[in-house]
This record gives C-alpha cells, sequence and structure tokens, in this order.
C-alpha cells in the first residue's frame, strides 16, 4: 500500500505600508513637485518681467532711386518711399540709390533708436532686432544684422535710458560691435573692411583671430586688409567747426560759428532755427506763408578768421558731406535758370594756380513734368540730385581733389556755404562737414567716402 504524504504550505501574509510612512511619501513628493513648480514659475516670471524681449519696429525709407528687399520666400520686391522690413529680411540697394533703415521703440512713442543708412550698390541682411519687453527691465536693445557688403552709416540717437549694442557681420565674415550713441562709417568689400567711429565705441573683429578684437576710439579707424593686417589710424579731418549745430549764440537757435541770412525779392521772409527732429538735432530752413518771389535762406562759414582761407594740399582726400530731408518746395525742379534749389552747396576756394573757383551742387525733391527746367545752373559742374520729399538723404561728393580737372585742384579752402532758394521751402540739415584725409583710398572701391 503506497504511502500517502500530505503537504500544506501557508501563504505568507503579504506586506503592508505603513498608512503613516505612505502618508509622509505622498507628502513629501507633493512638496518636491511644489517646490519645483514655484522654482519654475519664479524664474519664468523674473525672465518674462525682466529679460524676455520683443522685436523692435524697423522701417525702411528710400531716400533716392529704389531699394530692393527680399523675405523668406525669396521675391525681390521693390521699395519706391518706405515699408516695414521684419527679420531675416534682406536689403538691396541698386546703383544711384539709398535707404535709411529706421529702427524705433514702439513702446516709447516710436523713438528713433538707430538709423542706418545704406549707400549706392550696398546690401545687408537684417537678421535680429530686439528691445525689453518691459521699461523697468535693464535688458539692452539689440540689433543684429549680417551678409554686409558696399558702405553704410550707423547714427545711434543719444540719451537711449538703456545699454546699446549692434552687432554687424560681413558677406567675408569679420563682425563689427558698436555699443552705445554714436556715428560710425562702415565700407567692406574684397580687398578690406573700414570702420570709422566719429562718435562713440567701436570694435573689429577679424575672421581669422576671432578672440582678439581691435578697439576703434572716437576719430580713429580700423582696417581688416585681405591679408588679414589689421591696423588703426586717425580718421578723417572735419575742418568745419559746429557741423551739427550743437552750439547756439546765447538766447538764439541761431548756430555759432556760421553766418547766416535770409533775403527776398518781396515779402515774406524765410527763418531760420535749430529743432530736434527724429531725435537729431537740425537747423530748418524754411519760407512759406504763399510766397511767389525769389527768396534765400542759408549760411557760411569761412575757414580763416582772417579770410586767407585754410591749405589743403597736405591732405589726398577731399570731401563735402550733407545729412539733410527736403519736407516741401513751390518751384519745379531748382526754377527756370536751374539756380533755385531746395538746398544748394557752395564751395569757394583757391586752385593750386592761384585762381578764385566755385563748386556748387543743389538737390531737389519735386518735379513738374510739363516744366522743362534745367537740371543745373550755369556754374555747376553737376547735374542736381532728386531726392524723395520727406525722406533722409546723406550727401558725400566724390573726391574733390580727383573730380574736379587737374589745374582746377582746390589748394585753399575760403569758405563753405548751405542755402534753401527758390519760393516756398522747408529743409532739415542735420550735418555738413568738409571731411580731409591723408591715407590712401580703399582698392577697388571707386568712391569710400565718409
Amino acid at each position: 500500500m503506497a504511502d500517502i504524504r500530505i503537504t500544506s504550505e501557508i501563504p505568507a501574509a503579504p506586506r503592508t505600508l505603513n498608512p503613516d510612512q505612505m502618508a509622509w511619501g505622498v507628502l513629501l513628493i507633493a512638496f518636491g513637485i511644489f517646490c519645483i513648480v514655484c522654482a519654475l514659475l519664479t524664474v519664468g516670471i523674473h525672465y518674462f518681467l525682466f529679460q524676455s524681449t520683443v522685436n523692435m519696429q524697423v522701417v525702411l525709407t528710400v531716400g533716392r532711386g529704389t531699394a530692393i528687399v527680399t523675405e523668406s520666400d525669396l521675391v525681390e520686391q521693390a521699395v519706391r518711399l518706405y515699408r516695414e522690413v521684419l527679420n531675416n529680411t534682406n536689403v538691396s540697394i541698386p546703383s544711384e540709390s539709398q535707404s535709411t533703415i529706421l529702427f524705433t521703440d514702439q513702446q516709447q512713442n516710436r523713438r528713433l533708436i538707430a538709423a542706418v543708412t545704406l549707400f549706392s550698390d550696398s546690401t545687408i541682411t537684417l537678421l535680429d532686432a530686439q528691445r525689453p519687453r518691459f521699461d523697468w527691465s535693464s535688458g539692452q536693445y539689440n540689433i543684429d544684422l549680417g551678409s554686409f557688403n558696399g558702405r553704410l552709416d550707423i547714427f545711434v540717437t543719444e540719451r537711449l535710458g538703456r545699454d546699446f549694442r549692434m552687432t554687424l557681420r560681413t558677406a567675408g565674415g569679420a563682425q563689427v560691435y558698436v555699443a552705445g550713441s554714436g556715428h560710425y562709417i562702415l565700407s567692406a568689400n574684397d580687398s578690406q573692411v573700414r570702420v570709422i567711429n566719429r562718435d562713440g565705441i567701436a570694435a573689429l573683429v577679424s575672421p581669422l583671430q576671432p578672440r582678439d578684437g581691435l578697439s576703434i576710439p572716437a576719430n580713429q579707424q580700423g582696417i581688416i586688409y585681405a591679408n588679414n593686417t589689421v591696423s588703426l589710424s586717425p580718421a578723417y579731418v572735419n575742418l568745419l567747426q559746429n557741423s551739427s549745430f550743437s552750439e547756439s549764440r546765447q538766447n538764439s537757435r541761431i548756430p555759432t560759428i556760421w553766418e547766416c541770412s535770409n533775403t527776398a525779392d518781396e515779402p515774406p521772409l524765410g527763418f531760420l532755427n535749430t529743432e530736434l527732429v527724429d531725435e537729431r538735432l537740425v537747423l530748418r530752413l524754411i519760407r512759406a506763408d504763399n510766397a511767389s518771389s525769389h527768396g534765400q535762406t542759408g549760411c557760411s562759414q569761412g575757414l580763416d578768421p582772417a579770410s586767407r582761407g585754410f591749405d589743403v594740399t597736405a591732405y589726398d582726400q577731399l570731401f563735402i558731406r550733407a545729412n539733410f530731408q527736403v519736407n516741401s518746395q513751390s518751384l519745379s525742379v531748382c526754377g527756370i535758370r536751374g539756380s533755385e534749389c531746395p538746398l544748394m552747396l557752395r564751395m569757394d576756394y583757391i586752385d593750386i594756380n592761384g585762381n578764385a573757383q566755385n563748386w556748387f551742387h543743389g538737390f531737389y525733391a519735386y518735379a513738374n513734368p510739363s516744366d522743362d527746367y534745367p537740371l543745373s545752373c550755369e556754374s555747376c559742374a553737376l547735374t542736381h540730385e532728386r531726392v524723395n520729399m520727406g525722406m533722409w538723404y546723406t550727401y558725400v561728393s566724390d573726391n574733390l581733389f580727383t573730380s574736379f580737372r587737374p589745374d582746377q585742384r582746390p589748394a585753399v579752402i575760403l569758405s563753405v556755404q548751405f542755402y534753401a532758394s527758390g519760393h516756398q521751402y522747408d529743409v532739415y540739415l542735420s550735418e555738413i562737414a568738409l571731411l580731409a584725409g591723408d591715407f590712401p583710398p580703399v582698392p577697388t572701391q571707386e568712391n569710400d567716402a565718409p
């Protein structure tokens, strides 16, 4: 008979968690999650309130000719007067044209922060333009530009209320940094990259030595040549005083140094005074009240108290530069004789043979197609330039030592004059300068003027 073995196993009792321990665990986990959420919220709120940014308003204005913009859809569009520009937009300036990109703070009543003027045959890409989201933030204005080739001006307004930084990358890989208010002039081509710091803080960085930036003091210029050589030297010398009209006569808005006048064949007379326009101090030349006779409003500056003039034979470059805006004019072009432009520039000088000479150049914004008026005056060697009404324009002459006939090359500058002429006119002039230099011009760049 087989043995029968009976076995029995008593199942182990399941391990149970202590309710107190479970409660504490849940509480600690919840508290940890709460702390993490609070930390993230604190960091997020702090970032949102004090570090987050929004896009600045960027507008392209055309001072002369047209500009070509290309957005992400790669479709080229011609701009005649102005249009808003978005990030990652390429701007190209054809020959005989000029445009200015205005960076404004929409939270400060569209206050102008910076203006970048692109000259003929220049290109640039707007990568980014940011300002702090809230005014109480200590963040800075930050503008990033790329793919630059050609020539441009940078004007950064004063009393910004916060730090400013602009980064500009050339097509060749060099970088330019601008910090703070001031005026800067840049040019870039296959031969070199040049930065002129007329007033402000600037640095130039070579593409092959990104850690060794060249600081460029005011009134100096930095150059990176194609062989990666870097140099620092004095910039152009301005032979005129009070070029931006920042100094005025006591109890008057008439600029010092300049001798100003108003004339008219019949009333009313024009007038001039300094005003603040687009964060620029300008000298306004205006004649209105339905004037229908010839009038002239302007100023002149002699370059030597003894009227002997200023000897420029030591220099090899000489340029006249003016920044202005024609707001209105009643005469078509520059009048029936081509001599009544809303803005005319004049330089009196002695040539290398001792003969007295005059140089004139005029600008206008309105032309009636039915009026066959001349495009230059009898004494003008150059054709008057047409600019767009109500838009800023920067004129830079060719090198006056090479643009004249050899026997009429300037030797002594006697005076420089600007004036508005015609019946009714309204002009803003923010700067006029006579710039001289004795250093070589930029290779391959026909007019690399300041």
